[in-house]
């Protein structure tokens, strides 16, 4: 059985032409994201949306609470000792309109 590692993020890819590989490892992802909406029941899958308002000062605190998220998630796969799936985790944010 191929061993692969314990946690993939996309801080790992290397240098290079990396916005071009982090853009399309980005799409990929979002690709399977839409995909398990229809492939997998819900109790197989989470996915949550949450549209806010936010100043700048906001935004940059709600981005560091999603980074901090990520870190912990890194740390819970990296220190799990019999790990038996592979699960996609994906936070986005963007802007959908200007008020």
């Amino acid at each position: 059985m191929r061993q692969f590692p314990a946690a993939i993020s996309s801080g790992d890819i290397p240098e290079g032409d990396k916005k071009s590989i982090i853009d399309n490892f980005h799409k990929e992802n979002l690709k399977l994201a839409n995909d398990s909406i229809s492939k997998f029941d819900t109790d197989k899958r989470q996915i949550a949306t949450t549209m806010v308002s936010f100043s700048e000062k906001s935004l940059k605190a709600a981005r560091e609470e999603l980074k901090k998220c990520r870190m912990r998630i890194l740390e819970l796969a990296t220190s799990d000792s019999a790990p038996d799936k592979i699960y996609q985790f994906i936070m986005a944010d963007f802007p959908v309109s200007k008020i």
